[in-house]
């Protein structure tokens, strides 16, 4: 399966819909479906599963919707595969049942499904799924696409190109040069070392430390000053403490990070899925942004996950426009916003959706703009 292609994300772990199910829409219903089939003489898990919340909104004046739990937080809405930890074959079939108990579950007259992988093997089973049950068409909102770096290998797992392939690390030369001399102009200072955390036996106290330092490192920044990063509330900073090394000893979270004598300068936080990383948070002291710390940690995770065979690929989660990350990998993932129809009664609901979603992005970029002057 090619790495445009996974639907599998990282925030499907159980940790994570635990410990964030209300930390973008509280107090609204959640459930997580999950399959068993018979195999021979043992039950063993289809590896196929959806976490979602029915809803009220006001637009629909009373009709309900089902949604796909995604958002800025966990901003990809894939299927999980035995709750994110293994990859299975799925099918259309699978697929389908999995469709029909939401259908029948939320009662919902349509399924609003955020960060919607434009590209995974599913986004066909739906039309197919719709079309059979004669239920009208899909609607596409938000369409858009962020910068992924494709990983190509061949059968043995080893690197076709150094740089990834067409779709990986791009680098211009005179980039390369500039980032390079910014190092060694960093390296003047002391002592430079990058260090890697993860959930290995007996990493688990060196995970929580470098945890606790990112989200220091974090305060220090913008976000700090906006009151947006992770340690500034009560309940994102009891999240991440919570749940980040939970996912660090199933293996997948990790936390990797530029120190300068000792104190860190910046720190990278990567949640993994299937055979993709994903670069959730990024911190960087302001001190040091002439020396392009940021970029110099993701370039350092960028080249250590070319040499791990059991990479494809790397998701930024970032938004279309990112001005950092986007020079960087040249690959792009599109995902859109999907409106499916669940029930008949989505001739008349999904439209109203439609239109309150499109307006309600119109009058945000009019605000963006005239704040932006």
């Amino acid at each position: 399966m090619s790495p445009f292609q996974s639907g599998y994300s990282p925030f499907l772990h159980p940790a994570f819909v635990q410990y964030g199910k209300d930390l973008s829409i509280p107090h609204r219903r959640q459930q997580a479906l999950r399959y068993e089939t018979v195999d021979a003489a043992q039950i063993q898990a289809l590896a196929m599963g959806l976490v979602f919340q029915t809803v009220r909104p006001l637009f629909l004046f009373g009709g309900r919707m089902a949604q796909v739990w995604a958002h800025d937080y966990a901003p990809l809405g894939g299927l999980c595969s035995e709750l994110g930890k293994h990859e299975a074959p799925w099918s259309y079939e699978a697929f389908a049942l999995l469709m029909d108990k939401i259908a029948a579950s939320s009662e919902a007259g349509f399924l609003h499904w955020p960060f919607f992988p434009d590209q995974a093997p599913f986004s066909h089973w739906i039309e197919r799924w719709v079309l059979e049950r004669g239920l009208g068409a899909v609607a596409r909102l938000r369409s858009h696409e962020r910068a992924i770096c494709v990983i190509e290998r061949d059968e043995a797992g080893a690197l076709l190109r150094p740089d990834g392939g067409a779709h990986g690390l791009s680098l211009r030369t005179k980039k390369r040069k500039d980032y390079a001399r910014q190092l060694r102009r960093l390296e003047e200072l002391g002592n430079i070392q990058f260090c890697h955390a993860s959930g290995g036996k007996g990493e688990i106290a060196t995970f929580d430390q470098s945890l606790e330092a990112f989200l220091r490192l974090e305060a220090k920044g913008w976000k700090g000053a906006r009151g947006t990063a992770l340690i500034c509330n009560d309940r994102t900073a009891g999240f991440a403490r919570a749940c980040l090394p939970q996912m660090a000893a199933d293996g997948q979270a990790q936390i990797d990070d530029v120190r300068l004598d000792g104190e860190v300068i910046a720190s990278l936080i990567s949640l993994r899925a299937g055979r993709g990383l994903f670069t959730w948070k990024i911190a960087f002291d302001p001190a040091y942004a002439k020396y392009s710390a940021g970029v110099q940690i993701m370039l350092h995770v960028t080249r250590k996950a070319l040499q791990d065979p059991s990479l494809d690929f790397l998701d930024s989660l970032a938004s279309a426009d990112h001005s950092m990350i986007n020079p960087l990998w040249a690959g792009r993932r599109p995902l859109c916003d999907l409106l499916v129809p669940l029930a008949p009664s989505a001739r008349f609901t999904l439209p109203l959706a439609k239109g309150y979603m499109a307006g309600r992005d119109r009058i945000r970029q009019h605000i963006k703009a005239l704040v932006r002057g």
